[in-house]
């Protein structure tokens, strides 16, 4: 009976082990997004800051994702993946 036990173990200790990294990973992930662009009156155009932009060289701050498993990207489109129980959550950090 003793040697049955341990056998478990071991198979048990593997299990958390290979648990702990994908929860570990999906809160220490971070993904920024976009970059600061001229929106123009009505925030439709996506134009560059041009050095005679009175708002030129100003960052105060940027979005973010958190909590999601991996990253797929393919061209331009982005896709996050995540496991059951991870909460994705798009947030602002203000510099």
């Amino acid at each position: 009976m003793r040697t049955k036990r341990l056998s478990i173990l071991p198979a048990l200790a593997l299990l958390c082990a290979l648990m702990l990294p994908a929860a570990a990973r999906a809160k220490d992930q971070v993904y920024y997004l976009g970059t600061t662009v001229n929106a123009g009156e009505g925030y439709a155009k996506s134009d560059d800051v041009s050095a005679k932009d009175p708002h030129y060289g100003w960052s105060i701050g940027r979005f973010y994702l958190t909590g999601f498993t991996n990253v797929q990207r393919e061209g331009d489109a982005v896709t996050f993946l995540k496991t059951a129980g991870d909460d994705v959550t798009l947030k602002f950090r203000l510099d």
